[in-house]
């Protein structure tokens, strides 16, 4: 099982990858190349140091490709996306870069002023039996912050995988509980559309 943090609404969603050098391809020189550490085949070796190549680099920056540590790229619904609106995209960030929490903010926010909600889901892939817990809490996007974004990423609870089968027994949490996932969903709200239901 592998864990998805998707954002979902009733409108699409910009995506956000890596800048110049998409998806790590970069240009260079076969001496370039040598330089970095990566290794090339013997007959390339051979040829005119000049000679101009494309390698798929795998950069050490985890799997956040965009800039600041986010991205947000389509995903396809399957069994584990069990939102009801339209649009869904797969959220990476890394918080632990300065400004990241600030741009998936900024970025929430211009979504808001075109709809009156999105969703982020925090899940489990692959863990469709016994059928998830799913608890909802609502947002006003004002109280959005990298705190909140933290909490979101860090979701868990006695039910999570690391903690399946290391419970004592006088918590008085059954083996169904330990075998169910708990997903979780946030809905965040504009302001506006918080100001005209009030």
């Amino acid at each position: 099982m592998s864990r998805l943090i998707y954002i979902a609404g009733d409108i699409p969603f910009r995506e956000i990858r890596k800048e110049s050098g998409v998806h790590g391809q970069r240009t260079m020189t076969v001496r370039e190349a040598l330089d970095e550490g990566i290794i090339i085949p013997e007959y390339l070796m051979e040829q005119d140091d000049g000679l101009q190549l494309q390698f798929i680099v795998e950069e050490d920056q985890g799997n956040y490709t965009g800039p600041e540590g986010f991205s947000v790229y389509s995903i396809e619904k399957t069994a584990d996306i069990r939102t009801d609106r339209r649009y869904c995209a797969a959220l990476e960030w890394d918080l632990c870069r300065p400004k990241c929490g600030e741009v998936v903010i900024r970025y929430i926010k211009e979504l808001l002023e075109h709809t009156p909600e999105v969703e982020i889901w925090h899940i489990w892939m692959g863990s469709g039996y016994p059928e998830p817990r799913i608890r909802s809490v609502t947002l006003d996007a004002d109280s959005l912050s990298t705190e909140v974004l933290k909490q979101i990423d860090e979701a868990r609870d006695p039910a999570d995988h690391m903690y399946k089968g290391y419970l004592p027994d006088d918590w008085g949490v059954s083996g169904e509980e330990l075998e169910q996932d708990t997903w979780r969903r946030y809905v965040i709200r504009a302001a506006w559309e918080r100001s005209d239901t009030v």
